[in-house]
């Protein structure tokens, strides 16, 4: 670089930087129109003034001729008057591509619902992603601004905001739209890693950045969740062994509940309201809380006093007896009760037949039933 102690004017600029910058200021702003300008591959030099961005160059060697700076020249009424003509500029360089590794992880842990333990359970994650510019002029107005460099640790500060915003919010979201556990995340990782560069690709491009990649390296669970998950999923196994969900098993808790308390009415309103719950779990719940139901109302119903003893009727037929007057049976010869003979049995009357038309009357008729003859 050579200066002109007198006018303080640079007669070369060039990149003088770190190699791991995005932006840097050359710390010259006095030039004239035979100052040189020398661009390195991948990089892009632009001339600010008053804020504005101006001329901008690609890779190569140039005279900042007027011709070459009109945007600078129409700013600064810059005219050719045939000899070297002084100006003001500040000159930023822009590096395009650079080897960037940036690591990224949660600054605090993730409270994800895990579809298959049935819980919640925090994790924790970490990875790293890669950028370049994509708009030099796009990014030294939004980012940089009037600093005289932009490095990959102050890209880091300002896009890691919204970047753990964004992970956050995707991996909930995946999680519950792919119906995994939280276990089985590891398996899913580059399909996340894609679907995290689609959410904020859009967001690093209003910056004047493209987001290249953005790895998720890993996705933790604290020894204490894993612990939970693991009998969430132990009970959730055991439930369907025997054929029901959570859901139910609570539902169950609140019938056996009021089922034990059936002393009071409003124990038994709330049986009555369990047993509502369980009317649309199927008919193997219902025909259970009916069992329930039963007990509780059997146990809260008072006892009915048992019949007395009926008497035993004495037998049917019989005479009673001439010693004590104790039916006793036509087939008995004795009295059972006193040992006294038993009385003979009535002789029963013989039927007989009407003279006149010869129909049979029964024994004590007064009538013939086949003529009406009165029976002599």
């Amino acid at each position: 670089m050579g200066i002109t102690d007198k006018l303080q004017i640079f007669d070369v600029i060039k990149y003088e930087g770190p190699t791991d910058v995005f932006a840097w200021k050359f710390p010259g702003e006095d030039f004239n129109t035979h100052s040189k300008l020398i661009v390195n591959e991948s990089q892009e030099a632009i001339l600010f003034r008053n804020g504005q961005a101006l001329d901008t160059f690609t890779a190569g060697r140039y005279v900042l001729t007027l011709d070459n700076i009109p945007l600078l020249s129409k700013m600064q009424n810059l005219f050719n008057k045939g000899r070297e003509t002084q100006f003001t500029s500040q000159v930023y360089y822009v590096n395009k591509t650079i080897p960037l590794n940036l690591k990224w992880g949660t600054d605090s842990p993730i409270q994800v619902y895990d579809p298959f333990a049935e819980t919640i359970v925090n994790v924790r994650a970490n990875g790293r992603f890669g950028v370049q510019v994509e708009d030099s002029r796009k990014m030294l107005i939004k980012l940089v601004g009037t600093m005289t460099q932009f490095d990959q640790q102050t890209l880091r500060d300002y896009f890691i905001g919204l970047m753990m915003s964004e992970i956050k919010s995707e991996i909930g979201r995946y999680i519950t739209e792919k119906q995994i556990s939280v276990l089985q995340i590891s398996m899913f990782l580059a399909e996340l890693s894609e679907t995290l560069k689609r959410a904020m690709s859009e967001q690093f491009l209003e910056y004047g950045i493209r987001l290249d990649n953005c790895y998720v390296n890993s996705v933790n669970v604290p020894a204490e969740d894993l612990a939970k998950i693991k009998a969430a999923q132990d009970e959730a196994k055991a439930r369907k062994v025997q054929g029901y969900t959570y859901q139910e098993e609570k539902q169950f808790e609140v019938l056996g509940g009021a089922a034990r308390n059936t002393g009071s009415a409003g124990a038994m309103m709330g049986m009555g309201l369990g047993l509502g719950m369980g009317a649309g779990m199927g008919v193997p719940f219902g025909a259970a809380m009916g069992g329930i139901a039963q007990n509780a109302f059997a146990q809260s119903a008072p006892q009915a006093p048992a019949p007395a003893p009926a008497q035993q009727a004495p037998a049917a037929g019989g005479n009673p007896c001439p010693g004590c007057g104790y039916m006793v049976p036509d087939s008995f010869k004795f009295c059972p009760k006193c040992g006294h003979a038993a009385a003979p049995p009535p002789v029963k009357e013989a039927d007989s037949f009407c003279p006149n038309c010869g129909k049979q009357i029964p024994a004590g008729s007064k009538f013939c039933p086949g003529c009406g003859r009165p029976v002599v």
